[in-house]
């Protein structure tokens, strides 16, 4: 047996392999050999977008006349179940999402007797192995406890969206009641509903309480009251806190206006959340020094003023000094249109030295000059992720983005970049003649930065030049971007002008890339050819016993040649 055949026979290996091919391959790895068909079976089903796989294990399904609903065209028989058992086992993570293309029709759901007919014949539970559930319900006769069926002890993570008024309290109560007994070991919970948040809000705390392991939670806004907040704050396991939003039900707050206190959440490493500034600002207060946190992202309202901002900031920076990451989200699609950013509003989160990502989203491009770069690689000089305002709405009024030049500058001082995002001005500048590069750089972030197609050619050329590792050139709106009622720009023939041309200015830069690693390469191998054919000339010199000073000559030339090849040694 080879070393390559001894390997495949080694399962977390042949794992690796199976794992990263695509789908149609792995089905041809199931049927090659018995020791290849079990791993390739693991892979094939570990992770499923939608349970109809699963059904059709079972039996065939047929339309039924209620439009695009389905159900199984027969009962299962013994030996169905087997082969259903036979993959069960091996599912990690389910998506369901009651409306779903099914052979080819959209909007199809599944039938009630569907799910009926795995709860009476199938095994318990369905899927013994699952770890990770999204279950997503919009359509009211859809019974959102049908997700009791898939859950398990051994489950982990469970996301439940129920999209859908006038859910009764009770129902939602009783799940909440249920879910430590069937799922003691959670870790991540994310929950988003229509259910008023004073309905549930004792029974979600008790939950929360009940659900020792629980490290992720993810709630909207309205459901931080003080009640829900003071059980996630002595959570014992708990990292990350998130917000999302879904309408409020009626009658409840849009946001909690509960404050943190001195001690809480003392192992939470990550907060999510979206509110107001002058409710971050509150939130996130003096008096609360958590010791752990270091990742923050906020998604946020209509900015009245950038002191506001700046209130917020000084805050942060002050509270948590050990911050890693800060996202902002600050896109506003109301009126008034908020105001213009300036640098001097950003000037206080310099002081978190150890900042290494940050994100901001805005109507309106900040607008840098050479000595604010320079302010922000003094103070964040470990920075991997950059993004500033690359997707702003264009109006009439605004500032021209930021011209090329700047890029060799962000290289320099930015050494340890991976993304950048920047609202550019395409106006082609004069090359460097030798400009620093981006030696890590994955992404270049454009946004909605403006370029004439008759300048893609030499932008990209310029571009190339700094990004020696071949970085993406990413356009497009991001999905802050939100065009509200105040958005100008009527005709966005500009910004689709702009798009293609950026896609050719990717297209281009790939294309250098390839073609300076192909040069490269041919430059590597004309280099090694001569090193052994120096090599070869030393052995026969040597063998002759020849002049050695003439050997020396070649030594040093060989020498010359491997640097080429290899760099100084």
């Amino acid at each position: 047996m080879s070393k390559m055949e001894a390997a495949l026979e080694i399962p977390e290996v042949l794992s690796r392999i199976i794992g990263q091919a695509d789908p149609k391959d792995q089905t041809v790895a199931a049927r090659t050999s018995k020791v290849w068909s079990e791993t390739a079976l693991n892979c094939i089903w570990r992770r499923l977008d939608s349970i109809v796989p699963l059904l059709k294990v079972l039996s065939p399904l047929r339309r039924i006349p209620y439009p695009s609903m389905w159900e199984l065209e027969h009962l299962p028989c013994e030996e169905s179940w087997a082969r259903f058992n036979h993959i069960a086992h091996r599912v990690r993570k389910l998506a369901h999402h009651d409306e779903q293309t099914i052979d080819g029709r959209e909007h199809s759901h599944l039938a009630f007797n569907v799910f009926m007919d795995l709860a009476a014949m199938g095994p318990k539970p369905l899927l013994p192995n699952l770890r990770e559930l999204e279950w997503h319900v919009v359509r009211p006769d859809t019974p959102f406890s049908l997700v009791f069926l898939f859950l398990n002890t051994n489950l982990r993570q469970l996301s439940l969206e129920v999209d859908i008024t006038d859910i009764p309290p009770r129902s939602f109560n009783n799940l909440l009641q249920l879910l430590p007994t069937y799922t003691p070991l959670l870790t991540h919970l994310y929950l988003y509903t229509h259910v008023g948040a004073r309905d549930i809000q004792t029974e979600l705390a008790r939950c929360v309480d009940r659900l020792r392991s629980l490290q992720v939670v993810g709630l909207p806004p309205n459901y931080h009251t003080d009640v829900v907040v003071g059980a996630l704050a002595v959570a014992p396991a708990l990292l990350e806190m998130r917000t999302g939003w879904l309408a409020a039900a009626p009658g409840t707050p849009e946001e909690s206006r509960v404050e943190f206190q001195d001690g809480w959440f003392g192992t939470m490493e990550r907060l999510d959340f979206e509110a107001s500034p002058g409710r971050a600002i509150s939130l996130i207060s003096n008096q609360f020094r958590p010791l752990s946190l270091t990742r923050i992202r906020l998604t946020t309202g209509l900015i009245s003023d950038n002191d506001q901002l700046e209130r917020f900031l000084t805050v942060v920076s002050t509270t948590i000094p050990n911050l890693t990451l800060l996202s902002l989200n600050m896109w506003s699609p109301h009126l008034p249109i908020p105001p213009p950013l300036v640098f001097s509003t950003f000037r206080p989160i310099l002081q978190c030295r150890k900042l290494s990502y940050f994100e901001l989203g805005h109507n309106h491009p900040m607008q840098l000059d050479e000595s604010n770069i320079l302010e922000m690689a003094e103070a964040w000089p470990d920075l991997k992720d950059l993004t500033i305002c690359e997707d702003p709405v264009i109006a009439p009024d605004t500032p021209a983005g930021l011209p090329l030049s700047v890029l060799p500058l962000f290289a320099e001082k930015f050494p340890a970049l991976r993304e950048l995002g920047l609202f550019l001005d395409g106006t082609p500048v004069s090359p460097f003649a030798s400009p620093p590069v981006f030696r890590h750089l994955r992404e270049l972030n454009v946004g909605t930065s403006r370029l004439e197609p008759k300048h893609a050619t030499s932008v990209a050329l310029y571009i190339s030049d700094i990004c020696h590792n071949a970085a993406s050139v990413v356009k497009g709106k991001s999905a802050w971007h939100v065009s509200g009622v105040w958005d100008l720009e009527e005709d966005d023939t500009p910004y689709l002008t702009s798009s293609q041309a950026w896609a050719e200015v990717g297209k281009i830069v790939k294309s250098v890339h390839q073609h300076r690693l192909e040069k490269e390469k041919s430059r590597h191998e004309a280099a090694q050819r001569q090193a052994r054919a120096m090599v070869t000339g030393m052995i026969e010199q040597i063998r002759s016993g020849g002049d050695n000073s003439a050997l020396e000559a070649k030594v040093k030339e060989l020498e010359a040649a491997l640097r080429t090849t290899l760099g100084d040694f």
